[in-house]
Formats: structure tokens, sequence, C-alpha cells
């Protein structure tokens, strides 16, 4: 039986648990994560997408910002926003996002009071390009890891959106409290994701995972997985691009930063 009174989401454990979700191309996952970016925002949450492959393009985010080239980074910090990284060399992604996570958690530990500060939540589109397995100690890594660990300590959280969980790092999974999992059939898949379900027979996981059809999910939370399906995604607004102003000085009254040439 599938459930389609509500998405199974709790917003206040998606801040301080972390959220996983995967799902093979084209079966919804990028779609939930919007629902559940749009839950984030109505709770007063800002948004961070870090978008590789303009999946975000027809959602519901207010503010888009496109980078084609990572030297300077120019962003309205009041607002949520998707990065449109996809013009970027796959080297230059991972510093930018190292980048903006840097900034904001030093604004952050700066703060008098940290957790009085709004929430902001950060969403990596196609995880496995972001952090890939073994990138625990890759220098690109750093700042993603140093949020995923203690973000929510400074009111930071993150969710992770991938096609490919084998390729994800398994220490970036393993922090998240909340999982979304949908169709998967790929053995190297449907082995690391059996670890993570304790379901731990794999054929019995292959058979859950594999027999999904498209918008239906499982939700785990640590204790029990819960088969729903997603509810069709619904965009009523387009994001605005958003122009960098012509001339900045450093921070312009608290409104925009802006990262000077590295």
């Amino acid at each position: 039986m599938v459930a389609n009174l509500r998405l199974p989401f709790d917003v206040d454990d998606g801040k301080d648990a972390g959220v996983f979700v995967s799902a093979i191309r084209q079966h919804g996952k990028t779609k939930l994560a919007q629902l559940l970016a749009d839950l984030y925002i109505d709770d007063d949450c800002l948004v961070r997408v870090f978008d590789t492959s303009q999946a975000w393009n027809s959602s519901n985010i207010p503010t888009k910002v496109t980078l084609r080239q990572p030297h300077k980074i120019v962003y309205p910090s009041d607002q949520s926003i998707i990065f449109d990284i996809s013009r970027l060399y796959l080297q230059q992604q991972r510093f930018t996002i190292q980048t903006i996570l840097g900034t904001d958690f030093q604004t952050r530990v700066e703060s008098p009071n940290p957790k009085l500060e709004q929430w902001i939540i950060y969403f990596f589109e196609e995880a496995q390009i972001i952090l890939p397995n073994g990138s625990l100690r890759a220098n690109y890594a750093q700042e993603a890891f140093r949020t995923i660990s203690v973000g929510a300590n400074y009111n930071l959280g993150y969710m992770l959106i991938t096609q490919r969980p084998a390729d994800v790092s398994t220490k970036a999974i393993s922090r998240c409290g909340i999982l979304y999992l949908g169709k998967h059939f790929e053995s190297n898949d449907i082995t690391k994701l059996k670890k993570f379900l304790g379901w731990r027979k794999y054929n019995d996981t292959h058979e859950r995972l594999s027999s999904l059809k498209k918008r239906e999910f499982y939700h785990f939370d640590g204790n029990k997985a819960t088969k729903f399906r997603a509810p069709t995604y619904r965009q009523y607004r387009q994001p605005t691009e958003f122009n960098r102003p012509s001339r900045i000085r450093g921070f312009w009254g608290n409104i925009w930063y802006h990262i000077k040439d590295f």
C-alpha cells in the first residue's frame, strides 16, 4: 500500500538530521527534493542549491545565480538561491561550493549567537560529483564535511541528492538521519543502501527498491521504512536571474556577499 496523503517529512528533524534523496534518473528524486525545499522555505529557512546540471530551473526558489567563472561570486545573502554551476568545470564547481560554504560558516562562527540565526539548508544536486567516495580527506571537500559534521550547531543543514549512491561518500551518507530512497537496481547501489536500511538480505532490498515506480520512495528515519508516493510537483513561479551590481566594495550593508578574487 502506498501512502499518498502527504509527504512524510518533519522540517525540524530535517534541519538537525540531514537528508539523503536517491533514485535512478527520471524517477522523481529532484522533484521530491524541490518539494522538500518548498517546505523549508515555508518554515522561514534559506535554501542554497548547488545545481550541477540545470535540474532546478523548474523549481519555486525565487533567485538564480548563474556562475560562468569561479573568480567572483556575488549573491543576495537574504534570499533562497539556486547556484547554477553547470557551466563550470568540475574542479571549479567544487572550489566554488567550498568557497560559499566556508564563507557562510565563518559568518556563523563569528555571530554572537548562531542558534538564533536563520537556518540555511544546502542542497547538493548530484552529490556523487561533489562528494564522491574517498573525498573526506580531499582539500576540495573539507568545508562540505565541516558543514555536514557540525553545521547544525550553527543552524546550517544539508540535503544530498544522487542517482548513484554507490559513488557518494559513505561517511557523508552515514551522517544523514533521514533517507528517501526511490527506484534502484544496480548491484553496487543496492549493496550500499542495504547497510543503511538495516535490511539484511540483498535479494529483499533489491526486490523492494527495483519494483518502485516513478515518484515512489521509501522514507527511512532510522527506525522504520515507510513506502509513499510523492505528489506531483507544481511550479508557481519562475526563478529570477540575479544581476550582479556593477560596483561592489566588500560587504555592502550586509545585504550582498562579495567574494573577491582568489
